[in-house]
């Protein structure tokens, strides 16, 4: 809650500072919603000429059906066409309402009343063999109605279920004939509904031993008391008209039904998006003399389970948002530099301005002595405190010009051969008054030293650094121990360690890990920054280590 309460209070800075980032995901969000509007078009346009294509074929199969057979054949051929829909999508996506008319112009026969036919099919000798059934033969209008009310809403000519048959039960009659007096409804949306439609008389007036199962698409082991199975394929159709949206099952309201022709039939032909509407004479059949034929695509369903739309909407918001999120990082990563920059940027001048205070303090004390005359007999004295400091300023203004020199993005490096060995042991030469002074003992470790290709002064600048800071900081009667391997060079000092959380501080520029010596004559306190730098430039392996009783650097190009 605090944390909240904290980033409220900062709410202005946040923004200010995540705007960017903001404003870049709203774009992304917004671009990618269009995409996904401009590929949902694209897709329900295919799908558009899909269905008004399947939809020609069919009719045009009607047609010819319509021309030389019967109704019964015409209502198979119906069955046929749905099944094969239902086999090929995985789902009903196209309904039929369908009327046919004698000669005369009266309706004589309809498929797509509230009606429900099944399909069974199975394998013999001679091949595959198919029935079809037609429920309200079988079962009263009363069981009937309780198994649309079970597939429809309740007061509404709307689908809510997907419903498969999930067995039939019955007798074989004297005849041979199948009769079915069972039927259970699965629900593919919900696998624990179901519903049983069952013909009470009929099962009461046949024994248990006479009872045959149909089953498809289920193990024989999942029935509770199997008893005669015979195992093929079941499928269902039902027809009704609801307008001009088909849902999985469609399913049509017999008060929308298309008017009735009657006279003379005319031949029409009429297509919208989801609809096409054909009325045909037909000249050749003479039990029918035409037929009115409309059939309906539920589009939506198409697109949703065709997977198309997902294929390409998913690589618009999964790479789009990866790509996002890289735009975003790389800013934030970017600020994130430009702001550590402008405080090392600060933070140097402010180290520039109280390391050129401390000699400028010096060197107006000094001149005020010298004016008032006081103690005229140090002139000599404060004259060499005068060269000292300017000195002093001298030296730190050169090696600022030499840090902004080689941190410079474009600085070329002027490479030759070198030998490390050398450059150390000139540089050890300007150190022998001191080492004296200090007692140090110098040990040399050398071992097979390589040429190596550097730009000689910036490396000579290195090796001198690193030896004046091991000077420095080596302990009275200490040790210092040069050693050169290869293309490497380590410098050990005997004395104090560097605190574990200096490590990386003391490579930056005018830092001095020890306050007391935040003004010391003759230093810098550029050095390691200078040579942190040349080795950046170099692409050399540097650093800095505690070891036993003391600290080591090391370098290795």
């Amino acid at each position: 809650m605090k944390s909240c309460r904290e980033l409220w209070r900062n709410r202005k800075i946040w923004w200010k500072k995540y705007q960017v980032a903001v404003w870049m995901e709203v774009i992304f969000l917004a671009v990618a919603a269009v995409a996904s509007g401009c590929l949902y078009r694209v897709e329900r346009n295919r799908q558009l000429e899909t269905a008004r294509s399947d939809m020609q074929e069919i009719h045009q199969q009607i047609y010819l059906a319509a021309e030389d057979t019967g109704h019964d054949e015409i209502r198979k051929l119906v069955t046929d066409l749905m099944s094969e829909t239902v086999n090929e999508k995985g789902h009903a996506v196209y309904a039929i309402q369908l009327n046919l008319y004698t000669r005369a112009g009266s309706s004589s026969g309809v498929i797509g009343e509230q009606e429900m036919y099944f399909a069974w099919s199975t394998n013999t000798e001679e091949g595959i063999r198919t029935e079809y059934y037609t429920p309200s033969i079988y079962f009263s209008e009363a069981e009937m109605d309780g198994f649309f009310g079970f597939y429809k809403e309740y007061g509404s000519s709307q689908p809510r279920r997907n419903c498969y048959i999930r067995q039939v039960t019955g007798y074989y009659t004297d005849g041979g004939t199948f009769y079915p007096i069972e039927i259970i409804f699965g629900d593919h949306n919900d696998e624990e509904e179901s519903y049983v439609l069952r013909n009470e008389r009929a099962a009461g007036n046949v024994s248990e031993e006479k009872l045959v199962c149909r089953v498809s698409d289920i193990a024989i082991e999942d029935l509770e008391d199997p008893g005669q199975v015979e195992i093929g394929s079941l499928s269902m159709n039902l027809y009704a008209a609801q307008g001009d949206v088909v849902c999985t099952q469609p399913y049509y309201d017999p008060q929308t039904t298309y008017g009735l022709v009657t006279g003379t039939v005319e031949e029409e032909t009429s297509c919208s998006d989801t609809e096409c509407f054909w009325t045909r004479r037909v000249g050749s059949n003479p039990s029918i003399g035409g037929y009115c034929c409309s059939m309906n695509a539920d589009v939506g369903q198409m697109i949703r389970d065709g997977g198309n739309l997902k294929r390409m909407v998913a690589p618009v918001w999964g790479y789009g948002q990866c790509f996002a999120a890289v735009l975003i990082i790389l800013y934030l990563y970017i600020r994130k530099k430009k702001e550590k920059l402008a405080e090392m940027h600060n933070t140097f001048l402010n180290a520039i301005a109280h390391e050129m205070k401390t000699p400028a303090a010096v060197l107006k004390n000094t001149a005020e002595c010298m004016r008032e005359g006081i103690h005229p007999e140090k002139q000599e004295h404060y004259m060499e405190i005068i060269g000292q400091e300017a000195d002093h300023m001298n030296e730190l203004l050169n090696s600022m010009l030499i840090y902004t020199r080689v941190t410079d993005t474009f600085y070329q490096l002027q490479k030759e051969e070198c030998f490390l060995e050398t450059m150390a042991r000139e540089v050890s030469r300007h150190y022998q008054d001191v080492l004296e002074k200090k007692q140090i003992s110098l040990i040399w470790d050398v071992d097979q030293p390589l040429a190596i290709r550097c730009d000689r002064k910036l490396m000579e600048m290195v090796v001198d650094n690193l030896f004046s800071n091991a000077v420095k900081f080596c302990r009275q009667g200490g040790v210092i121990r040069i050693s050169l391997t290869g293309s490497a060079i380590r410098v050990y000092n005997e004395g104090e360690e560097i605190p574990a959380e200096e490590m990386e501080r003391i490579w930056e520029p005018l830092y001095r890990a020890d306050p007391s010596r935040a003004y010391e004559a003759g230093s810098s306190g550029m050095g390691l920054a200078i040579s942190a730098a040349a080795l950046k430039l170099h692409g050399a392996d540097y650093g800095v280590k505690n070891v036993s009783g003391g600290v080591e650097f090391y370098v290795k190009l």
